[in-house]
C-alpha cells in the first residue's frame, strides 16, 4: 500500500490478509486486527523519507513479523509502532535488500496492552538501523543475525538483559543500558559497543571474532582497574567527551590497538598508558573543547625513551563538513615527537587545528598535514632542543610562532604550500617557507630563511641579526628577482641615501638606489661592512661579495651597532641596487 495522505486499514477486513506493507508511502499509515503470523512492514526505494507505521495483532497473535526493505530512509515521524495483541510475546525485525533505516521501535503501547514481548530477533540481511527498541518486558533478550551492520540504538533501561550478535557477521552497534549484570555477544563483524554501567557478578561484553571491534567508554567509572575485565574481544578504545581510561585496565581479554578521542566540549578527556603501538595509532574525532586532551604514553618520563603519538584528526566530517580540532591544552608529558595528519583535503571543507605546547614541553618534533587553516605556537618553557616544527605537508595557510622557544639550539620551521606565516626564536633559526606567499621572521639570532616559491615577506627589525659582523649575519638563500618578494622592516620606512663621492679606503659611495662602491683595498666583508657608514634608521645598502649580496640596514648610529641589521642574499650579484614601495625592499638588482 502506498499511502500519501494518512490512512487507517482493519486487516480483518480482508480474508487471509497475511502481509502488509507501506510501500513509498510517505504519509501515516495505521493497520489493526493483523492475524497471527502475518506480518507488517515498510518499502522504500532508497530515495523517499517513509511516514510512520503502526500496527497491531489480534489477541491470539504470539509473535510479530516486521519487514524493512529497499532502503528506507529515516521516517518523517514517529516510529515502529506494534500494539495490542495480549499474546504477543517474540518479535522478529528483518532488514532487506538495500540500506534501511527506521526510528526505532515501540512495542506494547496499545490500550490497556502490557509490555509482554521479551524475545526479539533482528534479521540483518542488509544493513539495517532500527533506532531503540522500547516496550520490552524485564528480561528481555536481543538476537542478532545476518550478513548486514546492525544498529540497534541504546538498549532498553533496566529490561533488556542480554545481546546476542554470534550469528551476525555484518558488525552490531548497540549502546548498553544500566543492567550491571549485562550479557553481549558479538559476531565476526567489527562490532561498536557503548559502555552503560558501572558491571559487575556475572556480567559479559564480548565483542567477538571481529578484527576493529570498538568500545566506546560513556563514563570514566565504567571502565577502572576493578571493571575492566568485563570486556573482551576489542581491538579499538574510543573515549568521549570528559572520560579518562588508563588502558591496562583493559590488557586482559583484549588487543588493543587503536585509540580514539570524541571531546566536544570543554571537559577534561584522555587516555594514558599507552604502549609505543597504541601511541603510533591515535584518531582524535573531535576536540572543540580549551580543557586538555590527555595522551599519556606508559614510562614516557623515562630518560632514553623516546615516544611517538601519531593522532589522525577528523577536520572534515563524513558528511563533508569543516571540523576544528582544538588542541590548545594537548597533555604529553615526557613525549618527545608528535605526528597530526587531518583528513580534510579540501580547504572550504576542512576544519583547522589549533596547537599549544604548554603541557608538551618534551617535544622536539612536530609534523602537521592538514588542509584548513592551522596554528602552532611554541610554549615559553619548552625544554626540547632542536626543535623541528613540519607543516610542509599542509595544504592550509599555517601559522607557526616559535617566538617564545628559548632554548639556544634554535628552531626549524617548515612551512607547506599555503600562504603561512612563520616566526622564529630569539636563536638561530632555519625556516623555510615552501610553496605559498608566506610570512617569514627570523626574529633574533644567526637565521637561515628560505622563502620557497611564491611571492614571500621577509620581515626584520631593529637587532634581528645576531651580532651584525661578518659571523653574525642573517641569510636568505632563495631571494629571486621578479617574484614578488620583499624586505619589510616593521613600523620603519627603507630607503637610499646617496654617498656620491668617490670611494676611499674605510668610506663607500652609495648610489640613489643603495649600491654601494668600494676603493679598492676594501675587499673584505668586514672592511665594506664598515666603509658603508651609517645614515638615519632605515637606510639600505646592499652590495656583492663573493657571489652573494649583503644587505645593511642602519639604526642611524655611527659603526656597527647592535641594532643594525646585515642579511646575506645567497647567489644574488647586486649590480643595480634597491627598489622600494611602500617603505619596503621589493626588489635588489
Amino acid at each position: 500500500m502506498r499511502s500519501l495522505a494518512a490512512a487507517t486499514v482493519d486487516a480483518s477486513q480482508v480474508a487471509g490478509l497475511q502481509e502488509v506493507n507501506l510501500d513509498r508511502g510517505t504519509a501515516a499509515l495505521t493497520v489493526s486486527n493483523l492475524a497471527k503470523d502475518a506480518s507488517a512492514g515498510l518499502i522504500g526505494n532508497g530515495v523517499a523519507t517513509l511516514g510512520a507505521l503502526t500496527a497491531s495483532y489480534v489477541a491470539a497473535a504470539t509473535s510479530a513479523n516486521i519487514s524493512v526493505t529497499g532502503g528506507t530512509g529515516a521516517m518523517a515521524a514517529g516510529t515502529l509502532t506494534i500494539s495490542d495483541g495480549a499474546g504477543l510475546t517474540s518479535a522478529t525485525i528483518t532488514g532487506s535488500n538495500g540500506v534501511n533505516t527506521i526510528n526505532g521501535v515501540a512495542f506494547g503501547t496499545g490500550a490497556g496492552t502490557a509490555d509482554n514481548v521479551k524475545a526479539v530477533t533482528i534479521d540483518a540481511q542488509s544493513n539495517l538501523t532500527t533506532g531503540n527498541i522500547t516496550g520490552l518486558a524485564a528480561s528481555t533478550a536481543i538476537t542478532v543475525k545476518g550478513a548486514g551492520t546492525a544498529n540497534i540504538g541504546t538498549l532498553q533501561a533496566t529490561n533488556v538483559v542480554s545481546v546476542d550478535a554470534s550469528a551476525n557477521t555484518g558488525g552490531v552497534t548497540a549502546v548498553l543500558n544500566n543492567v550491571t549484570g549485562i550479557k553481549f555477544v558479538g559476531g565476526s563483524g567489527n562490532d561498536v559497543v557503548t559502555t552503560g554501567a558501572v558491571l559487575a557478578g556475572t556480567a559479559s561484553v564480548d565483542a567477538g571474532a571481529g578484527t576493529a571491534d570498538r568500545l566506546v567508554v560513556a563514563d570514566s567509572t565504567h571502565v577502572t582497574a576493578t571493571v575492566g575485565k568485563f570486556y573482551k574481544g576489542f581491538e579499538q578504545l574510543q573515549v568521549q567527551d570528559g572520560v579518562s581510561v588508563d588502558v591496562e585496565h583493559l590488557a586482559a581479554g583484549n588487543t588493543i590497538d587503536t585509540i580514539l578521542i570524541n571531546q566536544s566540549s570543554t571537559t577534561a578527556t584522555g587516555v594514558t598508558n599507552l604502549s609505543a603501538a597504541q601511541a603510533a595509532n591515535v584518531a582524535i574525532l573531535a576536540a572543540g573543547g580549551t580543557n586538555a586532551i590527555t595522551i599519556g604514553v606508559k614510562d614516557a618520563t623515562v630518560t632514553g625513551q623516546i615516544d611517538t603519538v601519531k593522532a589522525a584528526l577528523t577536520t572534515t566530517t563524513a558528511a563533508g563538513a569543516a571540523n576544528t580540532i582544538d588542541l590548545t591544552n594537548l597533555t604529553l608529558t615526557g613525549v618527545e615527537k608528535l605526528v597530526l595528519d587531518g583528513n580534510g583535503t579540501v580547504a572550504a571543507a576542512t576544519g583547522g587545528v589549533t596547537l599549544t605546547t604548554t603541557n608538551a614541553i618534551s617535544l622536539d618534533s612536530i609534523t602537521l598535514s592538514n588542509a584548513g587553516v592551522n596554528s602552532i605556537t611554541i610554549a615559553g618553557g619548552q625544554t626540547a632542543t632542536n626543535l623541528i616544527v613540519d607543516a610542509s605537508g599542509s595544504s592550509g595557510a599555517t601559522t607557526i610562532n616559535a617566538s617564545a622557544y628559548a632554548v639556544g639550539t634554535g628552531a626549524q620551521l617548515l612551512g607547506g604550500s599555503g600562504n603561512d606565516t612563520l616566526t622564529g626564536s630569539a636563536n638561530n633559526d632555519i625556516i623555510k617557507g615552501g610553496a605559498g606567499n608566506d610570512t617569514i621572521t627570523g626574529g633574533a639570532g644567526i637565521d637561515s630563511l628560505s622563502g620557497g616559491a611564491g611571492a614571500n615577506i621577509f620581515v626584520f627589525a631593529a637587532g634581528s641579526s645576531a651580532a651584525n659582523s661578518v659571523t653574525g649575519y642573517d641569510t636568505i638563500t632563495d631571494w629571486a628577482a621578479g617574484t614578488g618578494n620583499k624586505i619589510d622592516f616593521g613600523g620603519t620606512n627603507l630607503a637610499a641615501v646617496t654617498h656620491a663621492t668617490a670611494p676611499v679606503t674605510g668610506t663607500a659611495s652609495i648610489n640613489a638606489n643603495g649600491l654601494a662602491t668600494f676603493a679598492g683595498t676594501d675587499t673584505t666583508l668586514a672592511a665594506q661592512l664598515t666603509a658603508v657608514g651609517a645614515d638615519a634608521a632605515g637606510t639600505s645598502v646592499v652590495w656583492a661579495n663573493g657571489g652573494n649580496s649583503y644587505l645593511f640596514i642602519t639604526d642611524g648610529n655611527a659603526g656597527i651597532g647592535a641594532n643594525d641589521v646585515l642579511i646575506q642574499l645567497t647567489g644574488v650579484n647586486a649590480a643595480a641596487g634597491l627598489t622600494f614601495a611602500g617603505g619596503d625592499i621589493t626588489a635588489i638588482a
